[in-house]
């Protein structure tokens, strides 16, 4: 890790440089030591689909493949390098594909592929990786995928797909993307709360059955356990009932016989641990057993072996870590033993005639830094080529305590080499808090902190903190310590914000607290209990921020509050009516939300986002409006692109985002505007090398700016920096 560059400026030479920035010259604030890296880069694969020629296409988490750009998807040659040609572009992760004579089809969390809205679930050309016209538009993530000749069969934590109501488990039609009748409705266990009481990860079609693995406790009209049979028409359960007393992650079919591999320990009336063949008449285990020693979490049959993946480190009698073959006849491990480096995750495995691809979250095989994919010789397990995965991690929320620490929360693994996952504490002088370490198993998306020690946490994770929350956790302040409270969103939380012992959230949900909420919701801080507002937006809310009796919020939404109200509105706390406050942004392609961000002061919000006019004047992606009358004021300093962070202090507006331009000057991802003139300032004249800046706190005399990027002001930072700021610059000197 490269060593943290020291700074010791005295008064005399920063003065010297402020002057210097007057004329355009220099750079008028510092970089201030902070944590080098927020994360080690590597990518995960979650799914892999080999193709008639010999190709693989991989899905995952990742953002280049062997240093090149791909999002989330991308096709490997036979030979195991990038096929360059083949570039769907993904906005989001992928965790499920299947192909289907020349269609793969693509289930994730993600919103758009190819620069077209494909939310969730996609159709694309094989060959060239090109959309086609299939829309079922589930509103959550989809998890597994499996097919029949006209049924695609898709499980993940939707509510609602193909214009339909179903609870994770649908049959999407092919022709016309419209869910069937087909409606099996699983039954979680009832004393687990959120993802974790129920959920299905495992399909495999045959003829006119469907096999269905999981977690729970009833399906099809029967009481089943974690695995069952049910009718591809009817959606009933058949007798068929090996009742494993774990969960089941994946499964294969082969002639008379079910391949089940989990975390149970007994199954088909039998003890097995971790994988089993089942009769697929009887429903009893039979004598094949290879007594994996852990979790199995993928398998493949090819010919006369069968691959299999997960977190064992002995199975088949013999030591194999993650990874081995069993022979299909006698369950024990063939010869080929890959080298791989523990702790391993895997979740996919395909098989060409010459190779084996493994996908999964892990970094290194046969010594080579590989990031959730490896590409192995069939014949030996050596490694056939050297393919690596790459994720570039972000910061998406910065909240300063009261004791001057400061909370990040993101999509990182690591901070300056210090394990953490997904949210983490900064010291006063930057360095990691090493005291302070909640852990979430995916991404923080948003964060609200508290005068009496709770930080609220939002984003895609299933556990934090040790415990299982889905997206939507109240931990100590001091501790990390996960509360009781969990309320359970059914899509995501983007922002909070707490006013007056009440927490105002707002997202992409239908549901929140096993009530109906749409994208907006409050709780009464003193018991946690969902209070009665409800103003109930018809879209996305991006951005929630207030102050007094008034909370103010942006978002694709045209109506909230019981009024129209496009993109931004004020809403009475009390009530959730919307007031007579109507700036009406009108909004710019290609971003969804007109309003991202926003940030009160006094008699003044600014408002952050991608628009051409708002409040009744034209204003480019950034504006400051009147809290009384909704007209835009004078000041209007204008950005060539998205805004997504706002700060005020009591002399400058800290802005970030998309833009190069700011004010008519050149300012990478992030700049300062005098807040009375509208005049941008010489502050952050340096280069930035990235994609954005969306998260922004004044705390410590510093502005902290999280993003996507890894350069900031010419000094290698990763997603996170905290720069001195303008105030502290200008105030000793000059009025800018």
């Amino acid at each position: 890790m490269p060593a943290r560059r020291q700074w010791n400026v005295v008064k005399g030479a920063l003065l010297a440089l402020c002057l210097l920035a007057a004329a355009g010259m220099a750079s008028c604030h510092e970089v201030l030591p902070l944590p080098q890296r927020v994360a080690n880069l590597q990518g995960q694969v979650f799914a892999t689909a080999a193709m008639p020629d010999g190709k693989v296409v991989l899905g995952g988490w990742f953002t280049a493949i062997n240093g090149v750009t791909r999002h989330n998807i991308a096709r490997l040659n036979i030979d195991g390098s990038l096929d360059e040609t083949w570039n769907p572009d993904c906005s989001g992760p992928v965790y499920a594909m299947t192909l289907h004579n020349d269609v793969l089809y693509v289930g994730g969390q993600f919103g758009d592929i190819s620069n077209q809205l494909h939310p969730g679930l996609a159709a694309l050309d094989a060959e060239t990786g090109s959309p086609l016209a299939f829309y079922p538009y589930p509103n959550m993530g989809v998890y597994a995928l499996a097919h029949s000749d006209d049924t695609l069969y898709v499980a993940g934590v939707f509510t609602t797909i193909g214009g339909k109501a179903r609870d994770g488990l649908a049959a999407i039609d092919l022709a016309s993307a419209e869910a069937t009748d087909w409606d099996p409705q699983f039954q979680r266990y009832p004393d687990d709360v959120g993802y974790d009481a129920g959920y299905v990860r495992a399909l495999a079609v045959s003829g006119s059955t469907v096999f269905i693995g999981g977690r729970f406790t009833a399906i099809g009209g029967q009481p089943r356990t974690n695995l069952a049979e049910v009718d591809a028409v009817t959606g009933v359960a058949t007798d068929w009932n090996p009742s494993p007393n774990g969960v089941v992650f994946a499964l294969a079919l082969s002639g008379e016989n079910v391949y089940v591999g989990g975390g149970f320990t007994h199954i088909g009336e039998a003890d097995r641990s971790y994988l089993a063949q089942v009769d697929r008449i009887a429903g009893a285990a039979t004598l094949w057993n290879p007594s994996a020693d852990f979790l199995v979490s993928a398998i493949t049959l090819a010919g006369d072996k069968m691959y299999v993946g997960g977190a064992f480190s002995n199975i088949g009698g013999q030591a194999r870590s993650m990874v081995a073959a069993l022979d299909s006849s006698t369950a024990l491990a063939t010869s080929w033993a890959p080298n791989m480096a523990p702790p391993s995750n895997l979740w996919s495995i395909s098989v060409t005639n010459s190779h084996v691809i493994i996908g999964g979250e892990f970094t290194a095989t046969e010594g080579h830094n590989s990031g959730g994919i490896a590409v192995f010789d069939a014949a030996d397990a050596s490694v056939h080529a050297a393919v690596s995965a790459s994720h570039d991690h972000a910061v998406f929320a910065i909240r300063a305590q009261p004791d001057g620490k400061v909370v990040i929360g993101g999509d990182f693994n690591q901070v300056d080499g210090i394990d953490r996952n997904g949210i983490a504490r900064l010291n006063v002088d930057n360095t990691v808090d090493l005291t302070w370490n909640p852990s979430a198993d995916g991404f923080v998306q948003a964060l609200a902190l508290t005068d009496d020690g709770v930080v609220y946490a939002s984003g895609a994770f299933a556990h934090i903190g040790g415990h299982a929350r889905h997206g939507l956790a109240a931990l100590d302040a001091q501790t990390g310590a996960v509360s009781a409270w969990d309320p359970t969103p059914n899509g995501g939380v983007v922002s909070m914000v707490v006013l007056d012992q009440v927490l105002y959230v707002g997202g992409g949900f239908s549901m929140i607290a096993s009530t109906s909420r749409n994208h907006l919701a409050a709780f009464d801080r003193s018991n946690g209990a969902l209070t009665a507002w409800n103003p109930d937006a018809n879209d996305n809310v991006s951005v929630v921020t207030g102050n007094g009796s008034m909370l103010y919020v942006g978002g694709n939404f045209t109506h909230v509050g019981g009024e129209p109200r496009p993109y931004l509105a004020a809403l009475n706390t009390s009530t959730g009516t919307a007031t007579g406050w109507n700036p009406a942004p009108a909004i710019l392609p290609p971003y969804n939300s007109g309003v991202a961000s926003l940030a009160v002061a006094g008699e003044t919000i600014y408002v952050g986002g991608y628009f051409d006019s708002i409040g009744g004047a034209q204003r480019h992606n950034i504006a400051a409006i009147d809290t009384a009358s909704g007209l835009a004021t004078d000041w209007n300093p204008g950005a060539n692109d998205l805004v997504d962070a706002l700060a005020v202090d009591g002399n400058f507006v800290y802005a970030g985002g998309v833009f190069d331009n700011l004010g008519g000057q050149h300012r990478q991802l992030i700049g300062a505007i005098n807040r009375h003139s509208g005049a941008v300032v010489g502050w952050n004249l340096g280069t930035w090398s990235g994609s954005y800046v969306d998260a922004l706190e004044l705390a410590n005399d510093k502005v902290y700016a999280g993003g996507l990027f890894t350069v900031a002001d010419y000094e290698t930072r990763q997603a996170v920096v905290s720069l001195r700021s303008a105030d502290n610059v200008f105030l000793d000197t000059f009025e800018p």
